[in-house]
């Protein structure tokens, strides 16, 4: 006589997986929110040769700092 064993995987994720995937999310939207905000008051008042150096048109950089932090 011979015993199988079945590996049962759970429905769920464990409770550690769920909170270290939610913890990305919070810091992936906490650092799209730290980079508006540099845009916001670093770029945004210098000149436009500056952001030609930086590759950014003026236009991009306005639209990207005033996006909300939850939009990619």
């Amino acid at each position: 006589m011979s015993i199988i064993a079945l590996q049962t995987t759970p429905i769920h994720p464990p409770l550690a997986a769920r909170q270290s995937r939610r913890g990305g999310i919070i810091s992936i939207w906490y650092a799209r929110h730290q980079y508006r905000r540099m845009l916001r008051n670093d770029l945004l008042p210098q000149p436009d040769s500056v952001l030609a150096d930086a590759a950014i048109t003026r236009t991009a950089a306005q639209c990207d700092a005033h996006k909300p932090f939850w939009r990619a």
